[in-house]
């Protein structure tokens, strides 16, 4: 899809700094006059910069490169920032489906609350205000935990968290990392509710530390949920299901 390779291409020319459209052109198999409107629409977020030739970074450019583009996880993303209003303090947990949430608040007057290192790059570039977590930087899920972060988070409080996990069942949420586990409670905990970024490869699977039970749930938000035996539990434990597809 043409949204995901101008995000392709964009994490390209950060991550190298500058390319020449013969390089780009190459590299992506496209035609020069297709490659030269991909550039003039990415220019527009004020990213990227023209120079003879080809184009360079942008100074505000992040390299979240680390971060690939996935057409299911930014639906999940989008619809899930639907839930925001102006005015809202929000968590924003670990894992790049929380992560690409990051281009959907751009300009939003909120407080964001995180201690997902993907959201904190992007601050600057989206232009939201934002309260950074510290703690120990965990480098399979580039964020930060630790005892120092839970106890940060206990002290503060927000209208909405969004979390990700590894897995959902009909009885609790799990995640895989128990630093993380930890984080997802304190983040539930402290919030006036909590909404769930989960796939539906996550559904109907158990994971090795527990972060909620179900009904200590809002919201989930996922592509698509096919087990119609999960969405009656859903509903009979008020826990609303919004569905990207």
């Amino acid at each position: 899809m043409k949204t995901k390779r101008l995000e392709e291409i964009k994490n390209y020319i950060i991550k190298q700094q500058s390319a020449t459209y013969e390089e780009l052109c190459a590299h992506f198999d496209v035609s020069l006059s297709t490659m030269r409107r991909d550039i003039d629409e990415i220019i527009e977020s004020g990213e990227l910069v023209k120079v003879y030739g080809g184009v360079k970074a942008g100074d505000g450019a992040a390299d979240t490169s680390f971060m690939d583009f996935d057409y299911k996880k930014d639906t999940i993303a989008r619809k899930a920032s639907e839930l925001i209003k102006d005015g809202d303090v929000i968590f924003l947990g670990s894992g790049t489906t929380v992560g690409h949430m990051a281009p959907y608040l751009k300009d939003k007057k909120i407080t964001v609350i995180t201690n997902n290192l993907i959201v904190l790059l992007n601050a600057t570039r989206y232009g939201f205000k934002v309260v950074s977590i510290g703690g120990t930087l965990d480098s399979s899920t580039v964020s930060f935990v630790g005892t120092y972060s839970v106890k940060q988070i206990s002290e503060m409080n927000a209208d909405i968290a969004f979390i990700g996990c590894n897995a959902i069942n009909e009885q609790c949420i799990s995640n895989i990392n128990d630093m993380e586990a930890e984080i997802k409670k304190a983040m539930i905990r402290s919030s006036a509710k909590t909404a769930v970024l989960a796939e539906s490869d996550k559904f109907n699977r158990t994971s090795l530390y527990n972060c909620s039970q179900l009904e200590d749930i809002s919201i989930i938000v996922t592509d698509v949920c096919k087990s119609e035996e999960l969405k009656r539990v859903f509903k009979e434990k008020a826990v609303e299901l919004i569905e990207g597809e």
